[in-house]
C-alpha cells in the first residue's frame, strides 16, 4: 500500500486487520482520507500521521491502540484537517488534552469513551465544528454553552453519559438540530427559553438525568421538533424516563398521534391517564411505571390495537383493566403493584 503514493483516499474499515499501522505511510503524502475503523489494529498511534499534510479526514476508533498518550500536537500542523473519529472501548489509551495551536479548523469531531476527563483545551479554538461527541468521557461541570456560541454552525451535539450537572442556555439563538445530554446528573428545571435559543431543533434526548418540575410549555413553539401548523404532530418517540418530573400529564401532546414509543417512567407523575392517549393509534410500547398515577384506565386505550408492549406497573391505578386495554398485539404485559380489579386475564395474543 505504501508503494501507491498518489493514493488520495484509504479505507479499510470494518475487517479484521490486525498489527500495527505501517511506519512507511509516510509515503502517502496525497493522502486525503484515512480510515482504519473498526478493525483490530494494536500497538501505538503512529506519529507518521503527523507527515501526512494533505490530510483532510482521519478514522481510528474500535481498535485495540494502547501505549502512550494520544497528543493533539502531532495533528497541530495538518492545516488542511476537517473530521477526526476516535474512541477506545478500553482504557488502553489516554488522550491528552493539553494547550494546543492547532492550525486546523475541524467541522467534524468524534472522541467518545477516550477518558478525557476535561473538555480538550484547543475546541477553544475552533470555530467551524458541525458534529462534536464527546460522549463517555466522565466530563462534568455546566453544559458547555461556549460550544454553541463559538461554533454557530454546528448542528449535532452529544454529551451523553458524562457528569455534567448545569444546564442553562444563553439568549442567544442557535441553529442546533440534535442533542444528547442523556445520562448525566443535570438538576432543576429544563430552560424556559429552549424554544428562542435551539428554534431548529428536530432531536433532543434528556432522559436519565435528576430534572423536575413541569417541562417547558416553550418546546411547543420549537418548529424543528414540530409540524408547521400543529404542535407535535409528527413526534414519534419521546423518552422523558428516569427524570423528577412531577404534577399531572397535561395536554402537551394532545396532538401527537404519530407517537409511536412514550416512556415516561420512574418520575413523580400524578393525576389520571388522560383519554386522549387513546388517539394513539400507531403506539407500540407504553412505559408509565413508577409514577403516582391514580384512578381508572382510560376506556379510549381500546383503540390503541397495536400495542405491543404496555408497561404500567407501580402505580395507584384501580378499576378494571379487561374492559379498557385492547390486548391483540401485547406481547409483554406489566401491571404489577396497582389496585386493579379484576380477577383474571386471558390473553388470545400470537407471540
Amino acid at each position: 500500500i505504501c508503494e501507491l503514493k498518489n493514493l488520495f483516499e484509504l479505507n479499510f474499515g470494518g475487517n479484521k486487520f490486525e498489527g500495527h499501522l505501517p511506519q512507511c505511510l509516510n509515503n502517502l503524502t496525497h493522502l486525503k482520507v484515512l480510515d482504519v475503523s473498526s478493525n483490530k489494529l494494536s500497538g501505538i498511534l503512529p506519529s507518521v500521521i503527523a507527515n501526512l499534510t494533505s490530510l483532510e479526514y482521519l478514522a481510528l476508533y474500535d481498535n485495540r491502540f494502547k501505549g502512550r498518550l494520544f497528543s493533539f500536537y502531532s495533528l497541530a500542523n495538518l492545516s488542511k484537517f476537517e473530521a477526526f473519529q476516535l474512541s477506545m472501548e478500553t482504557d488502553l489509551l489516554q488522550v491528552e488534552i493539553e494547550n494546543c495551536l492547532p492550525t486546523f479548523q475541524l467541522k467534524v469531531l468524534s472522541l467518545p469513551n477516550c477518558n478525557l476527563g476535561a473538555i480538550p483545551n484547543f475546541l477553544l479554538l475552533q470555530f467551524n465544528l458541525k458534529y462534536l461527541d464527546l460522549s463517555h468521557n466522565k466530563l462534568a461541570g455546566n453544559f458547555p454553552t461556549w460550544l454553541l456560541e463559538n461554533n454557530t454552525k454546528l448542528e449535532l451535539l452529544y454529551l451523553v453519559n458524562n457528569s455534567f450537572s448545569g444546564f442553562q442556555l444563553t439568549s442567544a439563538q442557535h441553529g442546533l438540530l440534535s442533542l444528547d445530554i442523556s445520562s448525566n446528573s443535570f438538576t432543576g428545571e429544563l430552560p424556559q427559553n429552549m424554544d428562542i435559543v435551539l428554534p431548529k431543533l428536530v432531536y433532543m434526548n434528556v432522559s436519565k438525568n435528576s430534572f423536575e418540575g413541569n417541562i417547558p410549555s416553550s418546546i411547543g413553539k420549537m418548529q424543528g421538533l414540530l409540524a408547521t401548523y400543529m404542535n407535535m404532530t409528527q413526534l414519534w418517540a419521546l423518552y422523558l424516563h428516569n427524570d423528577n418530573f412531577s404534577r399531572k400529564i397535561k395536554d402537551g401532546l394532545l396532538r401527537s398521534t404519530e407517537l409511536e414509543d412514550l416512556d415516561i417512567s420512574n418520575n413523580i407523575l400524578s393525576g389520571h391517564i388522560p383519554s386522549w392517549m387513546g388517539n394513539f393509534s400507531h403506539l407500540h410500547t407504553l412505559s408509565m411505571s413508577n409514577n403516582h398515577l391514580e384512578g381508572n384506565i382510560p376506556v379510549q386505550c381500546q383503540n390503541l390495537a397495536g400495542l405491543y408492549i404496555p408497561d404500567i406497573s407501580e402505580n395507584n391505578l384501580s378499576g378494571s383493566m379487561i374492559s379498557t386495554l385492547n390486548l391483540s398485539s401485547v406481547a409483554c404485559l406489566y401491571l404489577q403493584n396497582n389496585a386493579l380489579g379484576d380477577r383474571f386475564v386471558k390473553l388470545n395474543t400470537s407471540y
